[in-house]
């Protein structure tokens, strides 16, 4: 972690850095490492970003999946919002009988405009609490489905004015964009509309808007299903991928000695008992230790050699 100076930007001091950057590489290299390895070290150029967000690999892990599931998000949105647009023209139809009495009584269409809106904004702000409280339960949810025993994934996902300000801007957005519509439409009420029997015409009227926004809801309705259909194909293929190995009759244990008052020279001897000892346990056939697990996921055991196997191709290629 570094700190600039005033009036440094992160380029020249990354530019700085580089020039020392064989000294520094230099002194750090572990010396047990292969020769491939060092060169890869030694060749490979330091870069400066900036630590405001800190420093975290969970945005680039992250940062696609997330993404698809706002796509996600927004079709469904979008589907909800036509739907709820499509019952308020129709609501909006159903009490032409109501508005043209309140136009025959010296309403303005301007003042029936407004309260058809205030409804929309009244509905869609509902709908916009009872998402918070939802998000605030599963993000929670989501961020145990995301921590495994040896990777906790810590999260702040709390609410915040950024996210209040995000949900409230979407709530009076939905409500204004699919709200005129309706409104607009109950406008052009007539007073004389009073005078006819209350209901007629109501039930064989049709509307073009109505109807493309049926065709709306039924077009991104299939893509969610389509989309769905391919994530849960794709869960499953990825679910059964033979590994090369059977995993099922394989436990991993994690053991920690740092507590321990021993040397470091005798922890080896420590953890060589306890493989023994796991060994002789009744229906165990084998027993191992190792400093990184492999196939753990952890950027230190790419490559495993197995004696007597075919080497393994260089990382570069």
């Amino acid at each position: 972690m570094l700190r600039l100076k005033p009036g440094q930007d992160v380029d020249a001091a990354t530019a700085s850095l580089r020039g020392l950057q064989p000294q520094i590489r230099e002194v750090t290299m572990p010396q047990d490492w292969a020769e491939q390895y060092k060169k890869t070290y030694l060749q490979d150029a330091f870069s400066l970003v900036p630590a405001a967000t800190g420093s975290s690999g969970l945005r680039r892990r992250y940062q696609q999946p997330l993404t698809a599931i706002m796509v996600v998000v927004a079709l469904v949105l979008l589907i909800a919002c036509a739907n709820i647009a499509n019952l308020l023209l129709a609501r909006a139809n159903a009490r032409r009988h109501e508005l043209s009495v309140r136009v025959a009584l010296g309403a303005s269409k301007l003042r029936i405009a407004r309260q058809l809106l205030t409804e929309s904004l009244l509905l869609s702000g509902t709908g916009a609490l009872i998402g918070l409280l939802f998000a605030r339960w599963g993000s929670d949810l989501l961020v145990r489905q995301l921590s495994t025993t040896t990777n906790t994934v810590f999260l702040g996902l709390g609410l915040d004015w950024r996210t209040l300000g995000f949900t409230a801007l979407v709530a009076v957005t939905t409500a204004v964009l699919f709200g005129v519509a309706p409104a607009l439409r109950a406008t052009r009420v007539q007073p004389n509309e009073a005078l006819k029997e209350r209901g007629r015409g109501v039930a064989g009227e049709r509307f073009g808007l109505g109807n493309l926004l049926a065709v709306v809801q039924v077009a991104l309705s299939v893509i969610l299903v389509v989309a769905a259909g391919l994530f849960v194909r794709t869960f499953s293929s990825l679910a059964n991928v033979h590994l090369g190995f059977d995993h099922r009759p394989v436990l991993v244990a994690n053991v920690s000695a740092q507590r321990l008052q021993l040397d470091a020279k005798q922890r080896p001897e420590l953890f060589e008992r306890l493989r023994q000892a796991a060994a002789n346990v009744p229906g165990v056939s084998t027993a191992a230790i190792s400093a990184v697990t492999p196939v753990s996921g952890s950027t230190w055991n790419n490559v495993i050699e197995i004696p007597g196997a075919p080497a393994a191709p260089d990382r570069e290629r």
